[in-house]
């Protein structure tokens, strides 16, 4: 059995993350009966879902990416996690977040989910990449 190379390593993993996010969109987003689910319920698969795709990222990026990139991947994960989850827990045992905020926890919600981020990562790494072997 042949070894995976980094890069093919990096691009299995956008894909496994394509599917997660595709997936995550039609079963649980586009859904008639989104408003059907409990709130709790929404918040359990949601944060799942970041999990899940920070999982996959991070296996993508370790080798691939130097030790700083890796580290703003981290540091951006566990931050806006943290966020998300001071927001889940009022949402759970306060209120109802305000529509404003809920849209903006939504929209850094799908930021995490997204390959966008991921992609990223990898572009900046080429152009390090690239530069270095300029010199």
């Amino acid at each position: 059995m042949t070894k995976l190379t980094v890069k093919q390593l990096y691009w299995i993993c956008f894909m496994v993350m394509v599917v997660v996010y595709s997936l995550y969109n039609i079963y649980f987003v586009d859904v008639k009966n989104y408003y059907d689910i409990s709130r709790k319920m929404r918040h359990v698969y949601k944060f799942i879902s970041i999990i899940l795709i920070y999982g996959i990222g991070t296996a993508g990026i370790r080798k691939y990416a130097v030790d700083w990139v890796v580290f703003i991947w981290h540091a951006i994960y566990v931050v806006a996690i943290a966020i998300l989850l001071l927001f889940g827990l009022y949402s759970w045992f306060v209120g109802q977040l305000a529509v404003g905020v809920h849209n903006m926890v939504e929209t850094l919600l799908q930021l995490l989910i997204s390959p966008l981020f991921y992609i990223a990562v990898g572009i900046m790494v080429n152009r390090l990449a690239s530069k270095a072997k300029s010199y």
